[in-house]
């Protein structure tokens, strides 16, 4: 059955009835994107097409879901607006960048769910920090029930950020160190 979509859409491809790319602006926001530390939100096309110089190789073949199950596959990524030479000289500078994407298949609930569960699994080993690990968060994704739901979850208790300052907190706990208001250590 797959070989056959995967025939019908290269044949669609071929007399110019494939899906066009489209931009960012068109997606249901806000989106998901399948990074190599695991899925992280975007609220809109600002946060999403915003990054540096030294990041902007990972866009390319990037995947995105947006709110509505479809997922999309970056296809080009051009500059749209660009700090000056002076102000980028470590290549850390914000910039936006403009994205064609190509859509893919639109997922209902549970296929996405089962996408997404496919992704924490395959990716992103700082998940297995949650208490539970990665199977509570298959639980936790499979009980949600809508994709926003999903979204906020990992822009929040299973955010990258914040797992690392769990590990952090722990860390300090059990080796005696007490933190300034400010997070720093005193000296």
């Amino acid at each position: 059955m797959r070989a056959a979509v995967a025939a019908l859409g290269t044949l669609l491809a071929l007399l110019g009835c494939a899906p066009k790319p489209v931009d960012e602006t068109r997606l249901a926001y806000p989106v998901l994107v399948f990074t190599a530390t695991g899925p992280e939100p975007r609220a809109d096309a600002t946060a999403l097409c915003t990054t540096t110089q030294l990041q902007l190789d990972a866009y390319y073949g990037l995947e995105v879901m947006d709110l509505k199950g479809r997922r999309y596959t970056v296809s080009e990524v051009k500059t749209a607006s660009k700090p000056s030479f002076w102000n980028n000289l470590t290549g850390t500078a914000p910039m936006r960048v403009a994205l064609k994407l190509k859509p893919g298949p639109a997922l209902d609930l549970p296929g996405a769910k089962a996408y997404i569960g496919t992704r924490v699994m395959a990716e992103g080993a700082f998940l297995e920090n949650v208490e539970g690990g990665r199977a509570r968060i298959l639980a936790t994704l499979n009980a949600d029930p809508d994709l926003g739901t999903i979204v906020r979850r990992f822009g929040m208790e299973w955010s990258s950020a914040t797992i690392r300052e769990q590990i952090q907190r722990e860390s300090d706990l059990r080796n005696g160190i007490v933190r300034g208001p400010d997070g720093r250590h005193p000296h």
